[in-house]
């Protein structure tokens, strides 16, 4: 919705319309008497919340004031739903508008709405809702930080749960989150931190070869974004604390993990984007040059080289090799003084 600033408060009227109409949409519910009946409400509602996603994409931290009204009805439709409904898929893609709207003031809904989210994650049987469940968890983490930790027992063992036991296709993204919690949480994160290291040493065993399918050579590249992506977050959260030792029996698995890629030429932006950061954030996280010998191989620097001088890819990207390579020569540098 690309409404200009002078038209927010006709916006804010229409807002005001689209919710009274949601929620007269939810004691239709007991009138449902038929198939076509339920089908005809839930695109009504999907229509209505679709609307209501745009305009809290467009008001952001402005919305505060709707947002009681907005979850409270979200909260009821999500009560009267049956089984097997499209309708969550964006009621959650709008919940996660409003916690990143929200930040940390998103807290006072989680008492309410955490039941769904826990079902959500827990249903292998829709893997849509599942996998929204799993981003909206991520979004949750980075809304709250320190707040979400009460809930992060409950999440992690339904991850963990699922991870076991799902599809292929929701495991990227279940690592990825793992990422999130622990930067929400920080060192907190310790309660998780050998279960979830022992998870992804095991993730990156899995390997590539020339006779696999399309599709699975895919999804190899997408499980080691989310690897690269789980150890980032764990970084960035034990970085700069007495706790980032404990991150030590896990760097070998990465580095391997890391050489691999460099050999592989199956390998996405986003993939190479998130090993720079973690090459990076090694090297940031133990300054003394702790880790200089892991550094020293050729590889590495042959690895962050080709990221930063691939034009394809996006400033982001090299600008990230940029400070990688700032990064892997203090630490050889650093490693040589302590020679």
């Amino acid at each position: 919705m690309n409404s200009a600033n002078d038209s927010l408060p006709m916006v804010a009227t229409l807002s005001d319309v689209i919710i009274q109409r949601l929620e007269h949409t939810v004691p239709m519910q007991q009138q449902v008497v038929s198939a076509e009946d339920r089908i005809l409400l839930e695109e009504m509602q999907t229509s209505l919340i679709s609307v209501i996603l745009a305009i809290v994409q467009r008001f952001e931290a402005e919305i505060k004031p709707q947002a009681d009204r907005i979850m409270s009805v979200l909260l009821q439709v999500l009560t009267t739903l049956g089984a097997k409904s499209s309708v969550p898929d964006v009621i959650f893609a709008t919940v996660g508008a409003i916690a990143s709207a929200l930040e940390d003031d998103f807290i006072k809904y989680m008492e309410s709405f955490s039941p769904f989210l826990y079902n959500a994650l827990g249903n292998q049987e829709e893997p849509a809702l599942c996998s929204m469940a799993i981003g909206l968890v991520s979004d949750i983490a980075r809304a709250l930080n320190e707040k979400v930790q009460p809930y992060c027992d409950t999440f992690m063992n339904l991850l963990l749960k699922t991870l076991q036991t799902s599809t292929n296709q929701l495991k990227p993204a279940i690592l990825e989150t793992f990422g999130d919690i622990a930067q929400a949480i920080g060192t907190n994160f310790d309660t998780y931190l050998a279960v979830v290291g022992q998870v992804l040493q095991q993730a990156s065993s899995v390997t590539t070869s020339s006779d696999l399918p399309y599709d699975m050579v895919d999804y190899i590249v997408s499980l080691r974004e989310g690897i690269m992506d789980a150890w980032g977050g764990i970084l960035l959260s034990y970085k700069g604390t007495p706790s980032i030792t404990q991150l030590q029996p896990f760097i070998e698995s990465i580095f391997q993990l890391l050489h691999i890629i460099s050999q592989e030429s199956n390998r996405s932006e986003g993939l190479m984007r998130s090993a720079m950061g973690v090459i990076g954030d090694l090297a940031d996280a133990f300054p003394n040059g702790e880790l200089a010998a892991y550094f020293r191989n050729d590889w590495v620097t042959s690895l962050v080289r080709e990221t930063r001088t691939t034009r394809q890819y996006s400033e982001r990207t090299i600008e990230t090799a940029r400070w990688t390579r700032e990064q892997v020569k203090r630490q050889i540098n650093m490693g040589a003084g302590m020679a």
